[in-house]
């Protein structure tokens, strides 16, 4: 899905961090059928991040080089381990 997302202009900015594992957003699925929330982040720190930007819209301003660094990063992480599968 993000291979294709990407050939079709997405955002490095999903490779800030790690893509999640099918088996970890699984799992969280799991815990959401058993103890209901209103909305889950994956990672937990995504959404801690997203409440700060609310309540401190600079603050992802301020922050978006940083992100945009580590996002091409993970994206080329990304694109090494895509092209070293069989």
């Amino acid at each position: 899905m993000l291979r294709q997302e990407m050939e079709n202009g997405g955002s490095v900015l999903n490779f800030v961090s790690d893509p999640a594992k099918p088996e970890d957003v699984a799992c969280e699925i799991l815990k959401l059928i058993r103890k209901p929330k209103l909305e889950r982040f994956l990672p937990t720190l995504d959404g801690i991040f997203g409440g700060l930007c609310l309540l401190m819209p600079t603050l992802l301003r301020l922050s978006m080089p940083a992100l945009t660094f580590f996002g091409k990063r993970g994206f080329q992480k990304f694109l090494r381990k895509q092209t070293s599968q069989p």
